[in-house]
């Protein structure tokens, strides 16, 4: 064979994305007549990437004496692996400025099992979507969730007591009626949305509609109030802080997410997802969310939960989301 070459990523084996995977290597042919003009990758015959454009290797040119200047390669393929898939194969391939087309590398790989293009913004790699986005695309805000949070959930239930008469403001579709009433409480639901409330009183459960900044009920007519991802929403939360403390005899119990997480990320070049959605106009930190509580409750706690599966650079926890218990004694 006239052309030396080795693949180095992926090695055989290697786990990748279901939508693109990264080759790297080198090619030189060793008959000065004939350089080498293109890499190609194949995935199961079907062609996925190529490059034209090669760089300097200096440990090639170091192992070889023969090595072109310029033998390293770089291809970036897209794979469009469709589940169930779990593993596939990768050809690579050198052609030289005579025609001949030599193989240099088959690579057995295993696929992730998360197809990255069914989640959400999930377009953006998309081979099929040319469009360029724009902001209003990126920034959007998505539907309510139809599950809780099993962490906020469980620390809700940590702070509320069996039969307590329960106010979930802003609650969306309800995701914490029935895991709340199978607890034990007495649940009601208010929201803004028209729309989200009918979903919930078609289930059979109490929600009221909120109109403006006024809840719908009497000075102290729940044990415990419920705020989960609301406040962020709101541009002034004070008097929303205020209405909430107004109707709850004992206590109230709030989320939101996390803003101090965008320092610990910032190292990381990396955002919270959570974050983009564009209408979030209020950002709380621990301290931001402690003092605006204070004003109307007599005791306020707030702890941290939800860490990300990923690690700061430091390698400690990263809390997606802070976890607040007010209450009036």
């Amino acid at each position: 064979m006239s052309i030396k070459a080795c693949v180095d990523e992926p090695i055989p084996g290697a786990l990748t994305y279901r939508h693109s995977v990264t080759v790297r290597g080198f090619a030189f042919s060793t008959n000065a007549a004939r350089t080498v003009t293109k890499v190609s990758v194949f995935l199961d015959g079907r062609a996925v990437g190529s490059t034209i454009s090669f760089f300097d290797r200096p440990d090639v040119r170091a192992a070889f004496d023969s090595a072109d200047p310029a033998s390293g390669f770089e291809v970036l393929c897209d794979l469009d692996i469709e589940p169930p898939d779990d593993s596939a194969q990768l050809e690579v391939v050198a052609h030289d400025s005579a025609g001949t087309v030599t193989q240099i590398g088959r690579i057995p790989i295993r696929v992730a099992a998360t197809d990255y293009r069914s989640v959400d913004y999930g377009g953006l790699i998309n081979r099929s979507r040319i469009e360029r986005w724009t902001r209003d695309r990126i920034y959007g805000n998505g539907p309510p969730s139809p599950r809780p949070s099993l962490g906020c959930l469980a620390l809700i239930k940590r702070y509320v007591r069996r039969g307590d008469e329960l106010l979930d403001v802003g609650c969306g579709i309800g995701a914490y009626a029935e895991p709340l009433i199978d607890y034990g409480v007495k649940w009601t639901g208010c929201e803004a949305s028209e729309l989200f409330c009918d979903r919930v009183t078609a289930r059979g459960l109490q929600c009221a509609r909120v109109a403006e900044d006024t809840l719908p009920f009497a000075a102290q007519s729940f044990d415990c109030s419920i705020c989960i991802e609301v406040l962020e929403h709101i541009a002034q939360p004070d008097a929303f802080v205020a209405e909430i403390a107004r109707v709850s005899r004992r206590a109230a119990c709030f989320s939101v997410p996390n803003a101090e997480l965008i320092p610990l990320m910032c190292p990381l070049g990396a955002i919270p997802w959570h974050l983009l959605e564009s209408d979030h106009k209020s950002f709380f930190s621990r301290q931001s969310l402690l003092h605006l509580l204070s004003a109307e409750f007599a005791h306020v706690e707030v702890l941290e939960y939800a860490p990300l599966p990923i690690k700061s650079v430091d390698g400690l926890p990263l809390p997606c989301h802070l976890f607040a218990i007010a209450s009036h004694a």
